[in-house]
């Protein structure tokens, strides 16, 4: 008997019901492929991420070189702007050379500062020198101070807190032998020190160069002119607690100029015919001839010629014949000869200034300029021994407006003999050849600075730049 099966309520249009679903196993390989593509979109991301740090690194190395092309090209601008200052100084000075009649030193400076600032593309530049703490504006006279090479023993014991065993020292570093001053040093001393040297025995060719000499330290040369531009550095420097140092006094800067003071050659006298002289010192036919016969003499000096009148110096030229041997010799006394009229102060001014005996030496120490050197450095010349004649030449270049214009001018002061005067022609003029100054060039949008430190020399055709750091 078949059972019977229970009555369905569904409706007749209702759909059959599906069966349950029955658990499925998942396929293997479905599984792998999306393990897959879960590590493509890995590789894709850590690229995108790679790239982006790439793109980075780039960005910021071209934002570095371009930085530093702007830096390069304002550094650049900034130095041939600080270039176009020293410039701006050989070009003022050049015109003044093409001068028949040299200016006042004051008017000269003055000139020279008002060319020694300026704008150009991007840039401008400032001319500078410092004076003992203060920054000028324009070069400095490198022959207001004086030459350390032109002194003598007797000069170097006046500088400030030096030792007779210092200024035997700086005698023996500079003079040509090897033979020890008394209390100096020579080889032996400087061979002798863990880091061994030789003195120099020559001209000093830089003033910080004196820091090598036995006893002489830092703070002696520079006081608070660290730099040795004149500029102190700090503020306890310039309340002045920092004694000065012999920096702002000395030199080794200053050469004799090697041209004449009206831009041409000297004339030199010991080859020159008396014609010649005659024509350029505007001196007559006897004083000529006596001239050039005492430029033949060994030894002869320009300073012999405010020492000695013409007739005494034609009496030491004139030739005598000995009585034994019948050679002839330049006496060392005056004998006699046809007198001869002397020179005027003019022309002693002239000689000096336009003439030579012997060939030019070039880079010969400078002297001091009367004209433009502070009161005090007068006081560390032996040669002018008194106070009284320090004061009359200070007082006497006062009233020409700081412009002697030839050292014969001072014969007339009193206390001044001719003999004084010779002496002290070995060590102060009335011109100069030798300026100092720093340049300082600035880029104008960015502010960068580059200083130069220069010197010039007018007294060559083409001035000569002597030195040029950048710092």
């Amino acid at each position: 008997m078949t059972p019977l099966r229970p009555r369905s309520h569904r409706h007749p249009s209702a759909p059959a019901q599906a069966p349950a679903a029955l658990p499925q196993r998942s396929r293997p390989g479905r599984t792998r492929l999306g393990d897959r593509r879960g590590f493509a979109t890995a590789i894709v991301l850590w690229c995108i991420a790679l790239s982006v740090v790439v793109l980075l690194g780039v960005q910021t190395i071209a934002a570095q070189q371009a930085s530093a092309g702007r830096e390069a090209l304002a550094a650049v601008r900034a130095k041939w702007a600080a270039r176009s200052g020293v410039e701006a100084v050989i070009a003022r000075l050049a015109a003044e050379n093409e001068q028949a009649e040299p200016r006042p030193i004051a008017d000269l400076l003055a000139d020279l500062a008002s060319v020694s600032e300026g704008e150009l593309a991007g840039a401008r530049f400032r001319v500078w020198h410092g004076d003992r703490g203060v920054e000028v504006t324009g070069p400095a006279d490198a022959h207001a101070r004086i030459n350390v090479n032109t002194l003598r023993s007797e000069d170097l014991t006046l500088l400030p807190l030096i030792t007779d065993d210092l200024a035997a020292a700086v005698i023996d570093w500079i003079d040509p032998d090897d033979d020890a001053e008394l209390l100096g040093a020579e080889s032996g001393t400087y061979l002798a020190l863990p880091s061994s040297y030789r003195p120099r025995n020559g001209p000093v060719r830089d003033i910080a160069e004196l820091e090598l000499v036995r006893g002489v330290t830092r703070d002696l040369l520079r006081g608070p002119d660290r730099s040795l531009t004149g500029v102190y550095g700090d503020a306890r420097s310039r309340r002045g607690s920092t004694p000065e140092g012999w920096s702002w006094l000395l030199t080794a800067s200053s050469v004799d100029p090697t041209l004449a003071a009206d831009g041409q050659e000297r004339l030199d006298l010991a080859s020159a015919t008396p014609g010649q002289i005659a024509d350029r010192l505007r001196v007559t036919e006897p004083q000529a001839q006596a001239i050039a016969s005492y430029a033949q003499v060994q030894g002869a000096t320009r300073e012999d010629f405010i020492r000695s009148t013409l007739t005494t110096l034609a009496r030491r030229a004139q030739p005598t014949t000995t009585a034994t041997t019948g050679t002839t010799r330049a006496p060392t006394t005056a004998t006699q000869a046809p007198a001869v009229p002397a020179l005027t102060n003019q022309q002693v001014a002239d000689l000096y200034d336009l003439a030579t005996i012997g060939p030019v030496v070039r880079g010969r120490p400078g002297k001091l300029n009367i004209n433009s050197a502070p009161d005090e450095a007068l006081e560390y010349l032996s040669v002018i021994n008194t106070p009284e004649l320090r004061d009359a030449i200070i007082a006497y270049r006062t009233s020409t407006g700081n412009n002697v214009r030839a050292l014969s001018e001072l014969l007339a002061l009193p206390g001044m003999s001719r003999q004084r005067l010779a002496d002290m022609a070995a060590q102060v003029d009335v011109r100069s050849a030798v300026f100092e100054m720093v340049s300082t060039g600035v880029d104008t949008v960015s502010g960068l600075r580059v200083e130069l430190v220069a010197e010039v020399d007018r007294s060559t055709s083409p001035i000569t730049v002597r030195k040029l750091l950048r710092r």
